[in-house]
């Protein structure tokens, strides 16, 4: 597992929610922001945040 704290702006990763077991790639966004406090976790192939 990555701790956030690793996590880098503008990356992909492997990532599943909380309770579920299906796995996809998201992306570290900063859409909102450049600052790591703005970072939102976008969802490839999706308009979902």
């Amino acid at each position: 597992m990555t701790a956030v704290s690793e996590l880098k702006r503008d990356s992909y990763y492997w990532a599943r929610r909380r309770g579920e077991s299906a796995w996809e790639i998201v992306q570290i966004s900063t859409v909102f922001g450049e600052e790591r406090e703005f970072w939102a976790v976008a969802r490839i192939g999706s308009d979902l945040f």
